[in-house]
């Protein structure tokens, strides 16, 4: 912009320029508003160097003890609603309470702390566990135990039990409401713990297995772990009241036990 036309813009006489940009100085000159800022700037003296490094490494340390704090209560506040879900009854149940007086068992128990030893890594392959035998025998014990060691690692641990879940489809059904909001509750966690999910008598009806069949099929897919505990006397017996595609998907590549022994209620009568 020649000086005749930048006189004319202003109303005034000769524009000024910038001493160091060379340009115009009016309000829309960027060298106007940026030079004032820089002459402004002074080196920092080390010891002002040195106390806003503190100041960062205070901050950053008080940043990550909140987080630490915050997530402390998300674990604890995790467990207390998972056990409350579970019942009072099994509130102390670990692998360390977790009665071994043969050697069925203590090999049960060996297998178990195993697992929980590595139990994120067995989470995140999607390893789950499958107790299965007769009443009484600990399978839910054993499952609880786990469940803590895992909510305490930070994972997302669900218990569902069988005798809730049917009561579930069946208002669904008779509703008419949509079975995915089962299906979202057996499916969004890390792990789901399925306690018992076979009827006191005869099998699974073809609703109740197409719906649970949907939930293992959409877990297994996705490598989320199933932990389930199951009063059958065989793994034939599990296939013909729940279908043989859920019990392929729930024991393949699981932690699969057979608890042979007697009840525990029974044999403390």
């Amino acid at each position: 912009m020649d000086e005749t036309r930048t006189a004319a813009a202003r109303g005034n006489g000769t524009p000024r320029t910038c001493a160091r940009s060379g340009c115009s100085d009016d309000p829309d000159c960027i060298g106007s508003l940026v030079q004032p800022a820089v002459r402004r700037i002074k080196a920092l003296t080390p010891e002002q160097e040195a106390q806003i490094d503190e100041r960062y490494q205070q901050i950053q340390e008080d940043r990550q003890r909140r987080d630490q704090e915050a997530e402390a209560i998300r674990r604890e506040n995790a467990l207390d609603a998972f056990l409350r879900a579970r019942g009072r009854r099994y509130r102390d149940c670990t692998l360390d309470t977790y009665r071994a007086t043969t050697d069925r068992q203590r090999e049960l128990l060996t297998m178990l702390r195993d697992y929980s030893e590595n139990i994120t890594e067995n989470i995140d392959q999607g390893k789950g566990v499958v107790l299965f035998g007769g009443v009484g025998s600990g399978k839910d014990h054993a499952l609880v135990g786990l469940a803590k060691t895992a909510l305490q690692q930070g994972h997302t641990v669900a218990w569902v039990n069988g005798l809730d879940l049917f009561a579930d489809l069946r208002d669904a059904m008779t509703d008419n409401a949509p079975e995915g909001d089962v299906i979202d509750r057996l499916t969004r966690s890390d792990v789901l713990v399925l306690s018992d999910p076979v009827p006191p008598v005869a099998a699974l009806s073809p609703y109740q297995a197409s719906t649970l069949l949907r939930a293992i099929d959409c877990r297994y897919s996705d490598l989320k772990p199933t932990w389930v505990s199951l009063n059958v006397k065989s793994g034939g017996e599990a296939d013909e009241r729940m279908g043989p595609a859920i019990v392929d998907r729930l024991r393949d590549g699981s932690l699969c036990y057979f608890c042979d022994w007697q009840s525990w209620r029974r044999a403390a009568e």
